[in-house]
């Protein structure tokens, strides 16, 4: 997302839990504190309503004719003016969901990137949240999230997709981050790398990634306000 080609969206899935609520300045944006002249500028709320919203009788109908004609990404392309948007979204049934029916997409071009992590990183993250729920139970949960993750990437058209590590990102991110544009084709930028110096928008996902940036523009006064962490 620092990438001046790209724009992360964040997990966008999860703007199902916010769009419904009476607020024309609901928050969407988990970078900026208050009014984020993006979501909450830019964005027209109703495209995001037709196409997440669970409220009324016509909400089904409103969903089926966003994702008929791709709305929801259409208009994101267009008030970014972005090459590419990265939806961070996990789930395998929101991605294929998405990507039904083929024809819909035209003249975009859908990627598939799959970053893997050591499972036993995983399990441990999840232990120390849910302790009641044992190792058994939460290594049995990750063996089949991986399965279900696995063979739908392998599915997937070979020029489309890209498969990545989280511990080779993490350690050496720079060639990682370079054969990831390669990929994308797009041009590497060293300042990538330096992302919590960029303006982001992005909504749900990491708060660990957030608190880097929130600490940045604490220290500079970044974007014209001073976030206290």
């Amino acid at each position: 997302g620092s990438h001046p080609q790209v724009r992360a969206l964040g997990e966008i899935t999860n703007l199902r839990k916010v769009v419904d609520i009476d607020d024309a300045e609901i928050r969407i944006c988990h970078v900026c504190e208050g009014r984020c002249e993006f979501w909450n500028g830019k964005v027209d709320i109703d495209v995001l309503r037709r196409h997440f919203s669970h409220r009324g009788p016509f909400a089904p109908l409103g969903r089926a004719i966003s994702n008929t004609r791709n709305a929801l990404y259409r208009h994101l392309f267009e008030q970014t003016g972005a090459q590419v948007l990265v939806d961070g979204s996990k789930g395998v049934s929101w991605i294929s969901r998405q990507l039904r029916p083929a024809w819909k997409w035209g003249d975009i071009s859908p990627f598939l990137l799959h970053i893997v992590r050591d499972g036993r990183a995983v399990v441990n993250s999840k232990l120390r949240k849910y302790p009641d729920r044992g190792i058994d139970e939460e290594s049995r949960h990750w063996k089949r999230v991986c399965e279900r993750m696995n063979k739908y990437y392998e599915q997937f058209p070979a020029d489309c997709r890209y498969r990545m590590s989280y511990e080779e990102l993490a350690t050496e991110p720079e060639p990682v981050i370079r054969r990831l544009c390669d990929a994308l084709r797009i041009e590497y930028m060293p300042s990538m790398l330096r992302y919590w110096e960029h303006d982001h928008h992005t909504t749900f996902g990491n708060t660990a990634t957030r608190s880097l940036i929130d600490r940045y523009r604490a220290q500079f006064g970044v974007g014209g306000q001073t976030v206290a962490v």
